[in-house]
């Protein structure tokens, strides 16, 4: 090429991006004078290609940053509000269907696990206040029915008792005077005992639901039920129940109205000896004292015909009786009395029983800490 040619290609002093090239023009001069001119090309597609590279790794590192943060997100989502609708789920549960014993189960000792803990504590308290709520409704149930009966109880036993005392009176002087045979006097005695029988009823239906006015005192359990075996000792004797007594050496005293405990040991007597049937050939009454911690515990032990598993929670109820043959029924108030005079003495009475294998009635009575 000519130099004006070569002129026109280098053109201006400088450096300017053309197409995929850098040129590079400077001016050689000498004294001032234009002596050349420099031309330098330098291609940038090798440039261009290292951009390219470097915008693609950023943007894929960039990419999966988001991946990863948008996975994170859901995962912290699943551990962080999972658990909070698993309890806004059991909170629906628990509202439908009115069952407090439910749970929620989270492991984790976090914030989450620090609220579920919290919750379940809230439901076990619900469940506890209505379980009380629920004994106390049943106890207000029986105390008005106790109150009911037992006003019914005292107008019966006022209308019975002097006939009955005269009937009574009247047999034993005939007994203790007439001239009878051995045979009359037999059916005499008969008459006698059951009459008796029939007063204890009626003194049953006078002291009901009667308040006691007697004062409690520090008595030796062992010397009460002791004062209270000659009551029943022909009656048991009559049937050949044999009887068994287990005093334990370390039973203590009791703080009791002791004509109440007396009741309460011929109550539990009486019953287990009606529940042993007239043809039972080996009867059996165990009475068994303990102490146990700071209380002093009273077993009466029968093996008798037991009662079935349906009417155990009953037979504490007045007026509630097992018993079906006409000659066998009484008022059914016996047992009643028990529990009332144990429950106001601060005691509690159990009773473990299945038909045809005889009873057990337990009777915990807090241990006196007087003289």
């Amino acid at each position: 090429a000519n130099p004006h040619e070569i002129n026109e290609q280098i053109g201006k002093e400088g450096f300017v991006f053309e197409s995929d090239f850098l040129k590079v023009r400077k001016f050689i001069y000498l004294d001032e004078v234009l002596v050349g001119k420099i031309l330098i090309e330098y291609s940038l597609k090798t440039l261009h290609e290292k951009n390219r590279n470097i915008i693609l790794v950023i943007g894929s590192v960039i990419l999966f940053a988001f991946v990863i943060a948008y996975v994170i997100t859901l995962k912290l989502s699943k551990i962080i509000s999972g658990p909070i609708i698993a309890l806004s789920s059991l909170t629906e549960r628990v509202s439908e269907t009115d069952d407090f014993s439910l749970r929620g189960e989270h492991r984790a000792s976090d914030e989450i696990g620090a609220l579920y803990k919290a919750f379940n504590n809230l439901l076990a308290q619900i469940q506890s206040h209505r379980i009380e709520l629920q004994k106390t409704h049943q106890q207000l149930l029986h105390f008005e029915k106790l109150s009911a009966t037992g006003k019914l109880a005292a107008s019966l036993a006022h209308e019975l008792r002097n006939p009955v005392c005269g009937i009574k009176n009247v047999l034993e002087i005939l007994y203790e005077r007439g001239s009878l045979s051995e045979p009359h006097k037999k059916h005499l005695l008969m008459a006698i005992m059951e009459s008796q029988r029939v007063e204890n009823l009626i003194n049953n239906l006078k002291d009901f639901n009667r308040p006691s006015t007697e004062k409690r005192e520090h008595v030796d359990l062992k010397s009460v039920i002791n004062e209270v075996l000659p009551m029943m000792q022909n009656r048991i004797e009559r049937r050949n129940i044999k009887l068994n007594l287990n005093y334990a050496a370390n039973t203590s005293r009791v703080y009791f109205v002791p004509d109440q405990l007396k009741q309460v040991i011929l109550n539990l007597l009486s019953n287990a000896e009606e529940a042993i049937a007239e043809d039972h050939e080996n009867g059996k009454i165990t009475i068994t004292t303990e102490r146990i911690d700071s209380n002093v515990v009273l077993q009466v032990k029968d093996n008798g015909s037991g009662i079935s598993e349906e009417n155990v929670d009953e037979i504490f109820q007045p007026f509630f009786s097992t018993k079906t043959e006409l000659k066998e029924l009484g008022l059914g108030l016996g047992l009643s009395i028990v529990y009332e005079i144990v429950e106001n003495h601060g005691g509690k009475i159990y009773a473990k029983s299945k038909a045809g294998e005889g009873t057990v009635f337990e009777v915990v009575i807090p241990e006196s800490r007087g003289e």
